[in-house]
């Protein structure tokens, strides 16, 4: 039996009769088979079995009608709906055909409460997946893919320019026990579950970077992090120009921690206090440095000074220079040119805020004192307040007198005396010049004068210059020294000091001393105002003495006496030998 395909096309001109099993067309405009021309040629259209199919000409494929009620193209058993296969061989496909560009073409899906369509818009070569839920009304973009293979989610408004773009919302990729989110809003990644790390290259070694080569990051057994640096070196390691790290607080106080394996070290700023210790607040075990006063305090965190140490060791600071032939501290008035009037190192006494009493030592360089070195007190700057100074060519002037207690001071020092011996005046002080200090009498006991001195240590007598107003005409006068340590004895009839007598008449003789003398210089004729000078090597006998003796002068002419009345100024080098 021949198919209905293999019929010659009925044409308009041509009646359909009884003898046409099924016609194919009754209308050369529509080309359609009408329900009218259609009962002209059957009176019922029922499958055989369970379906019925309409083939195609030369593969039999085509349409089938399922028992079910689905319907099957190119598939003869439809287990759906509409049940696509490809019985002929051909990969299965369908089209959805425009007939110019400027048209547009959709397939929806259609539900009560919401229609899903696909979409070529007119004059667009986008794919698009829309949604509506206004019963297809109006409808939203939710997915379109160019030409290009660029794919975006979002509501279609404007061209793809990347290869995958989303707009709206977040991406999201979890399993069961972690996942990963991507907040475009807020240009953010991280873990989808609390208290999930967010990790890049965990399971493997590779390098990670971030940005071009800001942040390195060295994965692999000796980990290590580079900042604008590509080789880290260092298990942080930052390179840049200027300044290269800042640590921000949103409070006053900004600490930062060293920590080795048994000790922690803090670096501190509380508001403008920096510090550097084992603290981590500010307090006086650390090293503290005020931003604002610019002052360094060791142990102290109130500076008063640019530096303060504050300890409560007897050792306050060490300077030390080691392995070098010398050892300087400079301490300058003014780096560019030097001390000006002074330089000083103030020594103190007291609390912070009252020091009571003060010692500064240093250069001096105030009225006839030039380039001197000065003791100083009362924290004063002037003269009086200068107690003892060292000019520029060793002269020392010191006011006040050489005192010492057991083995504070030792050792040797040169000392002058100044002294006068006038009228008739024979014995004297040797390092005291005024009221009393010359008598003829060589004890002193009997009236107020003292023609003595007690000797503070032992010590030798090295030079005595002698200068007058008179010109002394004797050839034969001379100065005796007399050293006596004295007795008590009450009965002594002269009334003497136990030890002192009266000066014999004649040069002494040794061996001495004779009489308390230790030792005599002849003294020629002395020129009027002009200055006779005795060295110790001149004298018979010797001109040391020992510590708490009593010591005296006599000048007087070869018998002993002194008729002139000769005014003499006796000028005494003293050195003394503290023990």
């Amino acid at each position: 039996m021949a198919k209905f395909t293999d019929l010659p096309v009925i044409l308009a001109a041509t009646p359909i009769t009884d003898a046409h099993v099924f016609a194919v067309a009754t209308s050369s405009t529509t080309s359609q088979l009408s329900l009218t021309e259609l009962q002209k040629s059957m009176t019922g259209l029922t499958a055989r079995v369970d379906s019925f199919s309409i083939i195609g000409k030369t593969v039999p494929s085509g349409l089938t009608v399922g028992n079910n009620g689905y319907v099957g193209v190119d598939n003869f058993n439809p287990l759906f709906t509409l049940d696509i296969g490809d019985y002929g061989g051909q990969p299965p496909e369908v089209r959805l055909r425009t007939s110019a560009a400027a048209r547009e073409g959709s397939y929806s899906l259609f539900a009560p409460d919401v229609v899903w369509r696909t979409v070529k818009k007119a004059s667009d070569t986008d794919y698009y997946i829309q949604v509506s839920q206004n019963a297809g009304s109006n409808y939203t973009g939710v997915f379109n893919i160019d030409v290009s293979g660029r794919v975006g989610i979002f509501d279609g408004s404007a061209n793809l320019t990347d290869k995958f773009y989303v707009s709206g919302g977040t991406i999201k990729f979890e399993a069961a026990n972690s996942g990963i989110s991507f907040d475009p809003q807020n240009a953010d990644i991280s873990s989808t579950v609390s208290n999930d790390p967010l990790t890049f290259n965990y399971s493997n070694e590779n390098d990670v970077i971030i940005g071009t080569n800001v942040l390195y990051v060295e994965n692999g057994t000796n980990s290590r992090v580079g900042i604008n640096n590509i080789t880290p070196a260092y298990a942080l390691d930052i390179s840049g120009a200027g300044l290269i790290k800042r640590i921000k607080s949103s409070s006053s106080v900004v600490s930062e921690a060293l920590v080795n394996t048994s000790n922690t070290g803090y670096i501190n700023l509380n508001s403008n206090s920096f510090s550097i210790g084992p603290i981590n607040a500010l307090n006086s075990n650390n090293l503290v440095y005020n931003t604002s006063t610019k002052r360094l305090g060791v142990g102290e965190t109130s500076m008063s000074a640019k530096l303060h140490v504050t300890t409560s060791d007897y050792t306050n600071s060490i300077f030390e220079t080691q392995t070098r032939a010398k050892s300087e501290l400079v301490i300058l008035n003014s780096y560019a040119s030097g001390p000006v009037d002074m330089a000083l190192m103030t020594f103190s006494t007291g609390t912070a805020s009252s020091l009571a009493r003060k010692w500064s030592a240093g250069f001096y360089n105030t009225g006839a004192y030039l380039d001197s070195f000065a003791l100083l007190y009362a924290g004063g700057t002037n003269n009086s307040a200068a107690k003892f100074i060292v000019d520029s060519d060793g002269d020392v002037n010191a006011k006040g007198g050489y005192t010492t207690d057991d083995a504070f001071c030792k050792g040797k020092f040169i000392q002058v005396h100044h002294t006068r011996v006038t009228g008739n005046c024979i014995y004297f002080n040797p390092f005291f010049y005024g009221p009393g200090s010359c008598s003829t009498n060589p004890s002193g006991h009997t009236d107020s004068f003292a023609p003595f001195s007690i000797t503070p240590y032992a010590g030798t007598i090295e030079e005595i210059d002698i200068i007058s107003s008179d010109s002394q005409t004797n050839t034969l006068n001379r100065l005796e020294v007399s050293s006596v340590l004295s007795v008590e004895n009450i009965n002594t009839p002269n009334g003497f000091i136990s030890g002192f007598s009266i000066s014999p008449p004649s040069n002494p003789i040794a061996p001495f001393p004779v009489s308390g003398i230790i030792g005599y210089v002849d003294v020629n004729a002395v020129v009027r105002n002009t200055v006779k000078r005795l060295t110790k090597n001149l004298f018979v006998g010797g001109t040391s003495f020992q510590s708490g003796v009593m010591l005296q002068y006599r000048i007087c002419d070869a018998n002993g006496t002194k008729l002139n009345n000769v005014d003499y100024t006796i000028i005494s080098k003293v050195s003394y030998t503290v023990t």
